[in-house]
């Protein structure tokens, strides 16, 4: 809760079908606690609300020393104070001074009846018994009411609806819930009110009646004809955001929907080699639920999956499938990031509906010697299927039906080997040709590698924006190209630095290509710091990484990261950047932060080097972090020959709207150092240093 009593737009609320969780809640928002290293801090979360409950506890457990858990866990919920819907909230916000002066609790804090089976006309009436207990020394007389929302007359009764509990004693009553009353199918939920003499105390009370509803057995067969012990399957309702599943080793379950429309997904394991399995996947987008059904899923009707190229040693090395699925409540998706397709097979749909499923396969594939992938050329092949899964998974690619790309990789780091998708090891530099499907949107990765097959890294390049290429002209794609220095691409759901509530978090790729739509994020020595109006609030010991709670007042702040990459990196050896900007509290959505990075273009070889002895020029361009980069001021460039102990201004120019530079190499010089800062009419800036962005030869 917060400090209005409110419930944090953060916490959960509720349960699958009805149940009642929370059973109590506590302030939790902005709560000020000292800090290791001295001063304070206010942070939010179930952390923070969890110690005031223990808290009472702990005052309740010093006043009465002889009782048990139960008794202190009842006096806290039957005294707290109601603030909303017990689904929400239980029973609402703990209240220490009320629980202190409590002297009389129920044996029972939460009464939960679970979900009652349709049709109601015969159910039968659920008892349950509540002992008061007085600690006073005085008797006490209760009024019994049940407080439930659209509950109607009858459905909750109390045998007696009013009792005397002696001074140190107790008296029952049995509370009988009876769903056969005319009621609006669905949740019921509330409390059960003792109120008298000064004492009021609450028991929280839930049942479901549920609505028209039937059985659907479901039958799992794996490959080899046994029932499957391995099978998962969800119903979904196409009206409602709701999903049924359900599961049991024998390999025939019953699960218990309600009348309606659905649609029917799972997956089938069979056992093959020892710790291995094949998968068999299917999907119905139309299963109606009238009355109860019985279906057969049979993984022996699964079709494998096969992706022919014109070039006869090519084979997948990585893959996916993706299921995104939708209704009248909104959609989802789901992938599998795969191999390939050995092991994974699709049953054909029996029914269909558009837009309902929206089925993809995709896979990389390269060729292969027979005992590893290598060889000059690559495919990207992806295949949609709306409405259902095909009734065929074979689907044949010819190169002049693909869209034809020269992929060139240059060479950053001697002594290392490319790896293109995670699994096609190319040497440095090198040139690929590429074949893609055509005109749709394309992501990719690259490495560069020490030992591919162990997969040790130097870095990692990410596709963050995709790309798309046209049918009838051979692209040029130039990867791991410098200035490799930090960068903001623009993609979806990306967000390198944000922030939420009172919490900056920022994930930076400091070491990217110079692509405008890539990432790479720094390995190396390093660290980050965050200042708020020029004091520390808060560092982390990784480069371009951290998560810093701050004030909700406007101010600003300054982040700064470097990162060292001297002991295995040929290039941009170190990366350092600084950030000023102003942030204020944000609810709701993640605010991305309005971090600038100038990025350095230059027409570099293969070996990502220029010549020496000669004037050189350097497209700059300006990103954003998660938006366009709008107005900004022109950038200032300075470059150094001798690894940062000099620097010298180099003059910036406009061009095609963005800029340029204009360096000159001197003869002997090896590498090039620049130097970088940028701001914008609101203030934020960014000041950036790169030693030996790139060679020279």
């Amino acid at each position: 809760m917060d400090r209005d009593d409110q419930l944090a737009d953060f916490s959960n609320r509720g349960r699958e079908g009805g149940g009642l969780k929370p059973e109590i809640t506590a302030p939790g928002v902005g709560i000020v606690a000292p800090k290791v290293g001295g001063g304070h801090v206010a942070m939010s979360g179930t952390s923070m609300a969890t110690p005031h409950v223990a808290g009472a506890a702990a005052i309740l457990a010093g006043q009465h020393p002889d009782w048990t858990a139960d008794q202190l866990k009842a006096v806290l919920m039957g005294s707290a104070k109601p603030n909303g819907s017990v689904l929400e909230q239980g029973a609402g916000r703990v209240d220490v001074a009320k629980a202190s002066a409590a002297t009389v609790f129920a044996s029972v804090t939460v009464i939960d009846h679970g979900v009652v089976q349709w049709p109601h006309g015969d159910d039968a009436p659920i008892e349950k018994t509540i002992t008061y207990t007085n600690t006073g020394a005085e008797p006490v007389t209760l009024d019994l009411a049940a407080d439930v929302a659209g509950a109607p007359q009858g459905m909750f009764t109390f045998a007696p609806a009013r009792l005397t509990v002696p001074a140190g004693g107790q008296a029952s009553t049995t509370v009988t819930t009876d769903t056969r009353v005319e009621a609006p199918d669905g949740v019921h939920s509330g409390a059960i009110t003792a109120t008298g003499d000064g004492q009021s105390v609450r028991t929280l009370i839930t049942v479901t009646r549920e609505v028209e509803s039937y059985d659907v057995t479901v039958t799992a067969i794996d490959q080899t004809g046994a029932p499957s012990v391995e099978a998962g399957y969800s119903l979904v309702d196409v009206n409602n955001p709701r999903a049924y599943s359900g599961y049991d080793p024998s390999g025939t379950s019953v699960v218990r929907v309600p009348k309606g429309e659905f649609y029917f997904e799972g997956s089938i394991l069979t056992p093959s080699t020892p710790g291995r399995f094949k998968y068999t996947e299917f999907f119905e987008p139309v299963f109606m639920v009238t009355g109860n059904r019985e279906v057969v899923v049979d993984a022996r009707q699964g079709k494998p999956v096969n992706f022919m190229v014109d070039k006869p040693n090519a084979k997948v090395g990585d893959a996916l499938f993706r299921f995104e699925t939708s209704g009248a409540w909104g959609s989802l998706s789901s992938t599998a990031h795969i191999a390939n397709f050995d092991d994974h097979f699709f049953i054909p749909s029996t029914t269909a509906k558009k837009d309902r499923v929206i089925f993809t396969a995709e896979a990389h594939l390269g060729e292969w010697n027979g005992k590893a992938f290598d060889g000059s050329y690559m495919y990207h092949l992806r295949r949609i299927e709306n409405g259902a899964l095909p009734q065929e998974f074979q689907w044949h690619y010819r190169d002049s039906k693909l869209a034809k790309v020269r992929a060139e990789y240059a060479m950053a780091t001697p002594g290392v080997v490319g790896v293109r998708q995670r699994f096609l090891t190319v040497p440095l530099p090198s040139t690929l040709t590429e074949y893609y499907t055509p005109n749709e949107p394309w992501d990719g990765q690259f490495a560069e590698a020490i030992d591919p097959d162990s997969y040790d890294y130097v870095s990692v390049t990410e596709q963050i924006a995709p790309r798309s290429f046209p049918l009838g002209r051979t692209t040029t794609e130039r990867w791991n190209t410098g200035v490799f220095g930090p960068a903001f691409p623009r993609g979806d759901d990306w967000y390198f630095a944000a922030r939420l509530g009172n919490l900056l978090r920022v994930s930076l790729p400091l070491v990217t290509d110079q692509s405008r739509g890539r990432a790479n994020f720094a390995s190396g020595d390093g660290a980050t710091t965050l200042l708020r109006d020029g004091v520390v609030v808060g560092e982390s010991p990784a480069p371009g990484v951290g998560a810093f709670e701050v004030g909700s007042e406007r101010a600003t702040y300054t982040l700064r990261t470097s990162v060292d990459r001297s002991a295995f990196a040929h290039l941009s050896t170190q990366v350092s950047s600084e950030w000023t900007f102003t942030s204020e509290h944000v609810a709701g959505d993640p605010a991305r932060l309005p971090l600038l990075a100038v990025r350095f273009a230059p027409n570099l070889d293969a070996g990502n080097a220029a010549p020496a002895g000669k004037p050189f020029t350097i497209p700059v361009y300006v990103q954003r972090n998660g938006a366009d980069v709008g107005r900004v001021n022109m950038p200032s460039v300075e470059v150094s020959y001798d690894d940062g102990a000099t620097w010298r201004a180099a003059p910036v120019s406009r061009h095609r709207g963005e800029w340029r530079t204009v360096v000159d190499h001197p003869v002997g010089a090896k590498f090039v150092s620049l130097r970088s800062s940028v701001t914008d009419p609101a203030g934020d800036s960014q000041r950036q240093t790169i030693i030996r962005a790139y060679a020279l030869s």
